[in-house]
């Protein structure tokens, strides 16, 4: 769904984002309706609908936007029915205070971002007794291409 999902995240981990706003009035809606009363907007019952036909089995995971109480639920229903897939419902914070809602939409966007694959290090042999001589606690490393030409920056606490 794409509202407020960060697709630059999901693009930079080499994934496609794909945005989807339900299956549409052309799709019969039939196994959603088991899920959700058929006063519920379309999106949450033909979404249900399109994953349990099969038609979305080309998708690795869902991430869901914090648009109404509804999604929030669907975020649930998919992962209890697709267990297989990555789900992740993305909470919006409410409160734009950089230090309040700014911090947590921060924290919200690195746990995303840690579990699409944040690159990390695994150091043996000599080099591991390197990094311990050293006293170098955390490595954090930043990778970043254009046209061609790839670039990594590494950055080494003690």
């Amino acid at each position: 769904m794409p509202v407020y999902v960060p697709r630059e995240l999901i693009h930079a981990a080499g994934m496609l984002p794909v945005g989807l706003l339900g299956g549409g009035d052309q799709l019969e809606v039939i196994q959603g309706d088991a899920y959700y009363q058929s006063y519920i907007c379309r999106i949450p019952r033909s979404t249900i609908e399109l994953g349990l036909t099969g038609r979305l089995d080309c998708l690795d995971g869902m991430l869901f936007p914090s648009i109404c109480d509804v999604i929030r639920n669907l975020s649930g229903m998919w992962q209890i029915l697709f267990k297989d897939k990555y789900v992740r419902y993305i909470d919006v914070p409410q409160n734009y205070v950089d230090a309040i809602g700014g911090t947590f939409y921060i924290q919200e966007m690195q746990v995303l971002r840690d579990d699409l694959g944040k690159p990390y290090f695994v150091f043996y042999g000599t080099v591991a007794e390197r990094v311990a001589a050293l006293g170098i606690a955390n490595v954090h490393l930043s990778i970043t291409h254009d046209a061609g030409i790839a670039a990594a920056v590494v950055v080494c606490e003690a």
